[in-house]
């Protein structure tokens, strides 16, 4: 099963550390951890450790909000600071023009935000809030 996965997986040094955690309709169907946060503090992965997956959830990001466009409570057109008003705290109003179909199409221009902080630290985007205050914060 999974948990033999992923013990073979933390076994063979392919990974460092594994968090899968599956829910169907509410209920909790696997929730299995293993290894470790990082490889500077070895620290073990717990069940709310947050892993830094860069492009890994933008299929389920997209999925979620064409789920919300569906249900008539987010339109495509809208400005992110609808949602998001700390989003245009910095940026003026060019940022406060950025739409969601903007952010979802990879065009807000706001590529580079976060690059110095984590090329500072590559764990930065880990940490809870830390990506969320670099996109308040940055400039267009």
């Amino acid at each position: 099963g999974i948990l033999s996965l992923v013990e073979e997986l933390l076994d063979n040094g392919q990974a460092l550390g594994i968090q899968v955690c599956v829910r169907r309709h509410g209920e909790l169907l696997v929730d299995v951890r293993g290894g470790f946060k990082s490889p500077y503090s070895l620290e073990p992965v717990q069940g709310d450790t947050l892993f830094n997956c860069f492009s890994v959830s933008k299929g389920v990001a997209a999925a979620a909000v064409w789920r919300l466009i569906a249900q008539g409570k987010l339109s495509l057109d809208d400005p992110v600071t609808k949602y998001w008003p700390a989003f245009a705290t910095k940026g003026g109003a060019r940022k406060g023009r950025v739409t969601v179909r903007h952010v979802l199409s990879h065009q807000s221009q706001l590529q580079m935000a976060g690059l110095d902080e984590m090329g500072r630290d590559p764990y930065f985007a880990c940490e809870e809030g830390s990506m969320l205050r670099v996109l308040e914060e940055s400039q267009l």
